[in-house]
């Protein structure tokens, strides 16, 4: 799928899938420290809007309990009185374990793709799902993230999930690593403008451990105002 200028198919190229656990912590220990954790570019240049006009695509993911998502939305929310950002809610709260076909213009579900997804879902779910360990808030120049540290059993899933994906002839993107996007930054603001922001990330709890309950499987669609997750089947785990 090459990218086109008119409904753009996106193929990322930047997050091959990890041949094992060991791989997969490496890779995402890199990206926590790289991206977030020694990235001082938001220090030196503020925050940018990063969003799309308009994408969609086709999503695996964790979902949460109630007291879960309710602690992340309220998280979510401070975070948007202090700066241009988009929020995220119990509607749209999520571990990403696996998503393709990344579209930007029109957009047609199509429900082989669904189909096959469900399945693999369905098989997907009888393995075993640790809880997840959030260690971190963290941020980058377009968005703030909880971290967590990922374990045998995520990795696992993830990795079943795109093994199956790819026997059906679909093609999806692997996780990069454990972690909730918990805001997109909506506008771009200098360094002078989210001092108050960066003292609340650096004083706020991290979540701890929480364990996922549910996998999820739909649509995506993403704007520079909002972030909806349009969900067709869950399986309780």
């Amino acid at each position: 799928m090459e990218e086109t200028k008119n409904n753009q198919v996106i193929k990322p190229i930047k997050y091959t899938q990890p041949t094992n656990f060991i791989d997969f912590l490496k890779r995402q220990y890199e990206i926590f420290r790289k991206d977030f954790i020694h990235n001082n570019k938001v220090k030196r240049e503020g925050i940018i809007c990063a969003l799309p006009d308009l994408e969609y695509c086709y999503y695996v993911a964790l979902t949460f309990s109630d007291e879960v998502n309710a602690k992340i939305e309220k998280f979510s929310k401070e975070i948007s009185n202090l700066v241009p950002a988009v929020a995220y809610n119990p509607a749209n709260i999520h571990t990403t374990l696996a998503n393709g076909y990344i579209t930007r213009g029109d957009f047609k579900v199509d429900n082989n793709i669904i189909n096959k997804l469900n399945d693999i879902v369905l098989g997907a779910s009888k393995k075993k799902i640790f809880p997840l360990v959030h260690h971190s808030w963290l941020i980058n120049s377009g968005g703030i993230i909880s971290a967590a540290y990922g374990n045998e059993g995520f990795f696992n899933v993830a990795y079943e999930i795109n093994q199956e994906a790819k026997k059906r002839g679909l093609e999806l993107n692997f996780p990069w690593g454990a972690h909730m996007s918990v805001n997109r930054f909506s506008e771009s603001k200098r360094p002078d403008q989210i001092k108050d922001l960066l003292s609340f990330i650096e004083q706020a709890k991290p979540l701890g451990q929480i364990s996922p309950i549910k996998i999820t499987l739909g649509t995506a669609y993403t704007t520079k105002n909002e972030f909806l997750l349009n969900e067709y089947s869950r399986v309780s785990i």
